[in-house]
C-alpha cells in the first residue's frame, strides 16, 4: 500500500478518460512501450435476457517499496461501539503495526470519536517514549460517543500537510454515527486523498462494520481494507498478523495513473476513470458487455516520464460469476460509478455474500408468507427475488404456488357465485305468470372484487404494522443513543430498510415513514 506518492507524476483528474466514446488505441508519439502485467481476470455473468456483466480485476506484477522515512497518521476509533473483544483486537493490531515500522518512520496518533483528539505532539519517532506514552493513554481512554470519520480524515490530511511519503491508517468499524455520511462528502474526501496521493489503509473491526465506506476510501485512494469475518461465522483474523500486514502494505508504492484505455468500444466500465493500482491486491472495475479474448487494458501516467501498464484478456482469464454482478452494476450506475467499493477480491467476495444473504432472506420471507396464506405478499416478494436473481429456485416455486392458490381461489369464488344463482325455471304456459318476475336472491360478489378486498386488507395490515415498528424503533434508538449512538443509527437504518422493502404498503405512508427515520438519523 502506498503511503504518499510514487514519483510518476501528478494525478490529472480532469484527464480521466471515459471508456465509452473516448477509447483510443493508437499510441502517442512520446508514449513508451507498455509494461506487460500479465492476464487480466474477468469474473463474468450473463443474465437470462442475454445482457452480460463482469468484474475486471487488475493487479501490478511487481511490488516497489517506498523510500524511508515515512509518516503515518494513525486514527483509532474510540467510540462506544469499540468495546470488549473488538477493542482488544484493534489495539493488538495497532501495536503490531507500530512495532513493524522502520525506526526512521514517524507516527502521529489520534483517538477519534466525535472529534479527533491528538495523543502525540505532531509526528514522533517510532519506538520513542512519546509514542509509548500515547499508546498507554489510548489504552486508558474509555470508549464513548460516536465517530465522525470524515472529519478525522480531514484532520489527518491537515497534519500531513505537504510531507512526502505519508499515509493514513484507521482501526475501527467505519461507522460514522456522529454525522451521517453523504455521497458528496465521501467524494470530496476521496478526491483530496487521491490528488495528494495519500493511501487510506484500514482494519475494519467492530460489532457492525461499514465495509462500503472503507472500501470506497481504499479503492479510490490506493489503500486497502482488512476485515474480520465473524459475521460469516469464520474464524476472526489474527490481529497481530493484521498489524504486520498493514505495515508491510504501507511500505509498498502505489501507481497513480491518470488515463484508462480499453481496446474494445462496445463495453462499459465503472468507474469510468483510472483507479490507483497495487501489487498486493486487485483493483476492480465493474463492466457491462462482453470482454473479448485479446482485448488489452492500459493504465497510463503521462505526467513526467510516461508509464504504461498493460493487461490482456486471455482465454484463461474468465471465471464464472453470478447475479450479484448485475446488482452491483445497477448500484454503481445509479451513483455514476462512484459506488464501487471493491478494493480487492475479498471485498468483491464480501459483496457477493451480502447479496446472497439478502436474496435468501427475501426468499425465506416469501415462503413464510405463502405458508401463512398471505398470497399477495408472497407473490410480490417472489417477484422481487426473481428480479434480483432470475434463476432463483425458491422464487419460481413461490410464484408457481401463488398462481395455483389464486386460481383455486377464483374457482371457489366462482363456484360459490354459481351456487347462489337460482335454477333456470321451466318454460311457462301461455298466460301464466313468469317466475322471472318473482324476486330472486342477490348473486354472490364476484371473485375479482373479493381479491381486491383481500389485497386492500393486506395493505392496511402491513401499513399499520410498519407504522408501529417505525415508532418503536425511533423510541428505542433515542433510549440507547446516549450510551451507544452507533447502535442507535444502525437500528434506524435497518428499520428504514424494512420500510423500503415492505411490498404491501400504502406508498404515501411509506414516504412519511422514510422521512421520519431519516430525520431521526440526523438528530
Amino acid at each position: 500500500m502506498n503511503c504518499k506518492r510514487v514519483p510518476l507524476g501528478r494525478v490529472l483528474l480532469a484527464s480521466w478518460m471515459t471508456v465509452a466514446g473516448l477509447v483510443a488505441v493508437t499510441r502517442a508519439a512520446d508514449e513508451p512501450s507498455p509494461s506487460l502485467q500479465g492476464p487480466a481476470q474477468v469474473i463474468q455473468y450473463t443474465a437470462p435476457d442475454g445482457q452480460a456483466y463482469f468484474a475486471l480485476a487488475l493487479k501490478m506484477q511487481v511490488a516497489q517499496p517506498l523510500p524511508a522515512p515515512q509518516r503515518h497518521v494513525i486514527l483509532v476509533d474510540t467510540s462506544a461501539s469499540q468495546i470488549g473483544p473488538h477493542r482488544d483486537r484493534a489495539l493488538k493490531a495497532l501495536r503490531a503495526y507500530v512495532e513493524s515500522l522502520s525506526r526512521s518512520d514517524r507516527v502521529s496518533l489520534y483517538a477519534i470519536d466525535v472529534t479527533a483528539t491528538p495523543l502525540t505532539d505532531g509526528f514522533v519517532p517510532v519506538g520513542g517514549s512519546e509514542l509509548a506514552g500515547a499508546l498507554t493513554r489510548l489504552d486508558e481512554r474509555p470508549p464513548l460517543g460516536a465517530t465522525d470519520l470524515l472529519d478525522a480524515i480531514r484532520t489527518a490530511l491537515e497534519q500531513i500537510g505537504d510531507a512526502p511519503e505519508a499515509c493514513i491508517v484507521y482501526f475501527g468499524d467505519g461507522m460514522s454515527g456522529a454525522r451521517l455520511i453523504g455521497t458528496q462528502a465521501v467524494n470530496d474526501v476521496v478526491s483530496q486523498l487521491r490528488s495528494r496521493r495519500v493511501a487510506f489503509l484500514s482494519y475494519a473491526v467492530g460489532p457492525h462494520v461499514d465495509l462500503p465506506t472503507l472500501g470506497l476510501l481504499a479503492q479510490f485512494s490506493g489503500g486497502t481494507v482488512v476485515f474480520s469475518r465473524e459475521a460469516n461465522n469464520d474464524a476472526p483474523v489474527d490481529p497481530t498478523a493484521v498489524g504486520r500486514n498493514l505495515a508491510a502494505a504501507a511500505r509498498q508504492a502505489v501507481f497513480y495513473p491518470d488515463q484508462l484505455r480499453v481496446a474494445q468500444s462496445d463495453i462499459r466500465l465503472l468507474p469510468d476513470r483510472a483507479l490507483p493500482l497495487r501489487a498486493d491486491r486487485e483493483t476492480i472495475y465493474l463492466g457491462q458487455g462482453r470482454l473479448e479474448p485479446g482485448t488489452f487494458i492500459d493504465l497510463i501516467e503521462r505526467t513526467g516520464k510516461p508509464v504504461v501498464l498493460r493487461w490482456t484478456v486471455e482465454k484463461t482469464s474468465y471465471v464464472p460469476g453470478g447475479p450479484y454482478l448485475s446488482a452491483l452494476w445497477r448500484q454503481a450506475e445509479r451513483q455514476n460509478g462512484f459506488a464501487v467499493p471493491l478494493a480487492g477480491r475479498p471485498m468483491l467476495l464480501a459483496a457477493q455474500e451480502e447479496f446472497d444473504r439478502g436474496v435468501a432472506e427475501l426468499a425465506g420471507a416469501a415462503k413464510k408468507a405463502l405458508q401463512d396464506q398471505r398470497i399477495a405478499e408472497a407473490e410480490q416478494i417472489g417477484l422481487a427475488v426473481r428480479s434480483l436473481d432470475p434463476r432463483n429456485v425458491d422464487a419460481h416455486a413461490v410464484l408457481a404456488a401463488s398462481r395455483r392458490v389464486k386460481a383455486e381461489l377464483v374457482r371457489l369464488h366462482q363456484a360459490a357465485a354459481d351456487k347462489a344463482q337460482p335454477a333456470q325455471p321451466p318454460p311457462t304456459k301461455p298466460g301464466a305468470k313468469s317466475s322471472a318476475e318473482k324476486p330472486t336472491a342477490e348473486p354472490a360478489t364476484a371473485a375479482p372484487q373479493d381479491l381486491i378486498t383481500e389485497v386492500e386488507s393486506r395493505q392496511k395490515i402491513v401499513t399499520e404494522k410498519m407504522q408501529l415498528e417505525t415508532t418503536r424503533a425511533i423510541e428505542e434508538a433515542r433510549e440507547i443513543a446516549v450510551d451507544d449512538p452507533d447502535a442507535a443509527v444502525s437500528l434506524l437504518k435497518r428499520t428504514r430498510g424494512l420500510v423500503q422493502a415492505a411490498m404491501d404498503m400504502d406508498p404515501e405512508v411509506r414516504q412519511r415513514l422514510e422521512k421520519r427515520l431519516k430525520n431521526a438519523i440526523l438528530e
